[in-house]
């Protein structure tokens, strides 16, 4: 079990801005509800945390990923 310590004003926000009866359930909540949204992130692949940038580019070449023209130069 870990202990931790959080001052008065804090645990009067937590207690204000939740439902929750005290501060313990409401630190309890926020972290389970932490862990659910990083175990998501944890096993969503590469497309979907890509899913807000793609197609941002507005002027890029519609074979940039497949000519190899584009990569002359590349690296040096």
């Amino acid at each position: 079990m870990t202990t931790i310590t959080i001052d008065d004003e804090m645990i009067s926000e937590l207690v204000a801005v939740s439902h929750f009866k005290n501060a313990q359930e409401a630190v309890i909540k926020i972290i389970a509800d932490y862990l659910q949204q990083h175990k998501k992130e944890s096993t969503a692949s590469c497309f979907d945390l890509m899913q807000s940038g793609l197609g941002c580019i507005e002027d890029a070449p519609s074979d940039l990923s497949t000519n190899k023209s584009y990569f002359e130069g590349y690296g040096k």
